[in-house]
């Protein structure tokens, strides 16, 4: 019997003693080029950011193995923070692009679904579905938690120009819209048209007095008076919608579908939306959607797929995001910084 293996043997089993191994994180090779576009799964959550409007991404462990479903941001002294909440209560925030973390996470078994936020005054709202919501006005400092007493708010956005001004939806049996004009103090009930199939999945101020609100079956609410009063818009698709985009100086909004290769665009502020086409990337269309002032788009979703145009969505290209993680959300800080994170 042989007792001699040739290498090519032995790099096979070198590969497979490794790959049962934690610790292994790279490649044999027969040189020292590493694979390029192959990214390993990983149980954490990624921080990623660009300062070259999406062309290029720095991927960075958050260290928590709890999912981030949302970002937000606010004005500090070193700059710009950057808030990240997601699931078991986990409320991270980073001062220096995903350096460090500072873990500020709640003792409440919450998951966070939605984050409004007004960068100009640091106020930022963590909702959950719950009775109760996870709030700071001082750009993330500290927070305090605050009860909505038999309130259920899943999903809030701030009005930019009001920031006291809140609109926020329930999902569930008990599908309504909610205003605040005082921080989230109080909130008023108003009427939504929605069928008992219908379920909201998100809400957003588009400027001023405009706010949508939008969900499940083609569901779109529009109010032009503040949330006071709502009308249902026709939309040419019947899917699921959970992402809406939007850059008021050129009145665009862009929300995502659940049909392959194609995304929602309105020209006139959400009064009016065209289906219009959107390139695949890694074999998946993006579901969420970030707009600068500028006008760019970034389009992003399942195993880090993400795509950029730069003419308010007529044409795109794919972009190398650096991770093959699935990409919950993103969102332009400034025309050149973006943020995305990923699981």
């Amino acid at each position: 019997m042989k007792k001699n293996m040739n290498v090519h043997t032995v790099k096979a089993c070198l590969m497979f003693l490794l790959m049962l191994s934690s610790a292994f994180n790279g490649c044999l090779c027969d040189n020292e080029a590493l694979i390029q576009n192959v990214y390993f799964p990983t149980s954490k959550s990624l921080l990623l950011i660009s300062t070259d409007a999406g062309e290029t991404w720095t991927v960075n462990e958050t260290g928590t193995e709890n999912e981030l479903n949302n970002l937000s941001y606010a004005y500090s002294d070193y700059g710009y923070r950057i808030v990240a909440s997601g699931n078991n209560g986990t409320l991270l925030s980073t001062t220096n692009y995903g350096n460090t973390f500072t873990n500020q996470g709640t003792t409440l078994d919450l998951n966070f679904r939605d984050a409004g936020f007004s960068a100009s005054d640091g106020r930022i709202v963590l909702t959950s579905g719950n009775n109760s919501h996870v709030v700071t006005s001082d750009g993330g400092e500290t927070w305090l938690t605050r009860s909505t007493g038999s309130l259920y708010i899943s999903y809030i956005d701030i009005n930019p120009a009001l920031t006291l001004f809140q609109a926020a939806c329930s999902t569930g049996d008990s599908k309504h819209i909610y205003i605040s004009t005082n921080g989230g103090l109080n909130w008023l009930i108003k009427s939504a048209d929605t069928t008992n199939e219908d379920s909201f999945d998100g809400i957003k101020f588009l400027r001023g007095n405009l706010i949508i609100a939008y969900g499940s079956n083609g569901l779109m609410l529009r109010s032009t008076n503040y949330g006071e009063n709502w009308n249902k818009v026709t939309l040419p698709v019947t899917d699921r919608i959970i992402s809406a985009a939007s850059n008021p100086e050129w009145q665009i909004v862009i929300s995502n579908t659940d049909t392959r290769g194609k995304f929602l665009k309105s020209t006139d502020l959400g009064s009016t939306w065209v289906l219009k086409d959107i390139p695949p990337s890694k074999n998946y269309t993006a579901n969420i959607f970030a707009m600068s002032y500028s006008g760019d788009l970034i389009g992003a979703g399942y195993s880090g797929s993400m795509v950029k145009s730069t003419d308010m969505g007529e044409t795109w290209r794919e972009i190398n995001s650096g991770t093959g993680a699935d990409i919950n959300d993103v969102i332009f800080i400034n025309n050149s910084l973006v943020a995305a994170i990923a699981h």
